[in-house]
């Protein structure tokens, strides 16, 4: 049963590309490298806000500020679009996030910062990206005819 379920939301996803003139920027070897990546290769798995194609408007969450995380992401094949990568749009990641560290009367915000490593890792499995506030976006598809804005080196 579950491959004929595939069949069809492949089918409804391929409607949805067509229809809103989507085109692909991202395979699933590239989206599970990406995964894999952010678990094995990073120092800790940054946090990420994953859009597929489906979600509604009122749902979409997306970072505003780099400053808001203090959480990693799961980055666990079933918790990361439960490998249904062709539904993803886009991904946003921010490879960084504050603790508080000291004492009771004395503490201070401590930056954990993973920049250098997320790029380089972007850059060596050639994973196109864009990037603003330290807020690194991964498109699966783009509207026709728009670019990413991006420092993709290839």
């Amino acid at each position: 049963m579950e491959w004929y379920w595939d069949r069809e939301l492949r089918e409804k996803a391929r409607a949805y590309v067509e229809e809103h003139q989507l085109i692909s920027v991202m395979n699933d070897t590239k989206w599970d490298r990406f995964r894999r990546a952010m678990e094995k290769e990073m120092p800790f798995p940054p946090a990420y806000h994953l859009k597929t194609l489906f979600d509604p408007p009122e749902e979409i969450r997306s970072f505003k500020d780099e400053k808001e995380v203090w959480y990693g992401g799961d980055y666990d094949r079933e918790a990361f679009a439960g490998w249904l990568y062709y539904l993803i749009e886009w991904v946003q990641v921010v490879p960084r996030y504050w603790t508080m560290e000291g004492g009771r009367l004395v503490h201070h915000p401590v930056l954990h910062d993973a920049e250098p490593q997320l790029r380089a890792i972007l850059e060596q499995y050639r994973i196109p990206y864009a990037c603003r506030d330290h807020i690194y976006t991964i498109r699966g598809y783009l509207p026709s005819g728009e670019g990413l804005e991006c420092e993709l080196r290839r």
